[in-house]
C-alpha cells in the first residue's frame, strides 16, 4: 500500500506541476522568454521530489531527511533563479554542504531517533575502480549529485559504467586515447544532460534512451516520440580495430551526441 501511495503521489505531483505551468503560461502570468519549458520543469520536479522525501520522513521517521532537504532547497533555488529572484546554477550544488550539519543537528534533537552511518553489504553498490586490459573500469552507483567531464587532451579511455542522481555528463572522445579493441561506455542518471563529442573516424555503436526529454544523435532524432529511444551503428563497426560501444540513458533530461 505504501509503495502504491508513493507512486500515486508522484504521478499526481507531476500532473500538478504541468497543469500549473500550462495554466500560468496560458494566462500570460508566466513568461519563459528565451528559456525552454523543460528547463523550468526539472527544478520543479526536484522540488516536489524533495518534499515527498521530507513528507515520508516526518510521517514515518525513516531515513531521507538529508536527501529530502537537499532536493527541496536545491530545486527551490533553481526555481527562484529561473524566475529571476536569485542567482543559482546547477553547478552550485556544493554550496549547500552546510545542510549536512543542520541535518545532523536535527537528527540529534529528534526524539527517539539515532543516527546511523551505514554501507550496503552488496559490493555492487560501492564505488569501485578495477583494472582491465583496456585500462580502468570505472563503476559508480548510488545517489550522487554533480557533473562528470572528460575533456583533457589525450585522456585514456577505459571501460566506463557510471550513474548519477542529478548532474550532467560531458565526454569528449575526440581528445581521448582510444585503445585497440572494443571499449564500453555506459552512462545513466535520473535528472541531467548527457553530451558526447565523437571523432568521425571512430567506429561507434550507440543506444540512447530518455524517458522525458530530447535525444539528438548526429542530428538524428527518434521517429517514435512515445519510446524516445535511438540507436546508431557505424557501417564498419564489426570489423573496426578501435571501436566504442555506448549506452546512455536518463529519466529526465537530454542526450546529445555530435561528430567533430
Amino acid at each position: 500500500m505504501e509503495s502504491g501511495s508513493s507512486r500515486q503521489w508522484g504521478c499526481a505531483s507531476i500532473l500538478l506541476i504541468f497543469g500549473i505551468l500550462l495554466l500560468l503560461l496560458n494566462l500570460n502570468i508566466l513568461e519563459l522568454g528565451d528559456q525552454s519549458f523543460f528547463s523550468f520543469v526539472i527544478p520543479l520536479i526536484l522540488l516536489f521530489w524533495g518534499l515527498s522525501f521530507l513528507g515520508r520522513y516526518v510521517k514515518n521517521r525513516r531515513s531521507g531527511l538529508f536527501r529530502g532537504s537537499f532536493l527541496t532547497i536545491y530545486g527551490g533555488l533553481l526555481t527562484t533563479s529561473f524566475l529571476g529572484y536569485a542567482e543559482f546554477a546547477y553547478d552550485d550544488w556544493w554550496r549547500l554542504w552546510p545542510l549536512l550539519l543542520i541535518v545532523l543537528a536535527v537528527s540529534i534533537f529528534s526524539p527517539k531517533r539515532k543516527i546511523y552511518f551505514t554501507y550496503d553489504s552488496d559490493k555492487s553498490k560501492y564505488d569501485t575502480v578495477k583494472e582491465s586490459n583496456a585500462g580502468k573500469i570505472i563503476r559508480t552507483k548510488g545517489f550522487t549529485v554533480g557533473n562528470v567531464q572528460y575533456t583533457d587532451d589525450n585522456w585514456a579511455l577505459g571501460d566506463m559504467r557510471m550513474h548519477q542522481g542529478v548532474g550532467n555528463y560531458y565526454i569528449d572522445l575526440s581528445k581521448a586515447y582510444v585503445p585497440e579493441g572494443e571499449s564500453i561506455i555506459h552512462l545513466s542518471g535520473w535528472v541531467g544532460n548527457i553530451k558526447m563529442v565523437i571523432p568521425e573516424d571512430l567506429s561507434v555503436k550507440i543506444n540512447a534512451a530518455v524517458t522525458v526529454g530530447e535525444i539528438n544523435v548526429f542530428n538524428n532524432r527518434p521517429v517514435n516520440k512515445a519510446g524516445n529511444q535511438l540507436s546508431f551503428k557505424s557501417a564498419d563497426y564489426d570489423d573496426a580495430y578501435k571501436k566504442v560501444s555506448i549506452k546512455v540513458s536518463v529519466n529526465a533530461g537530454s542526450v546529445r551526441i555530435t561528430h567533430v
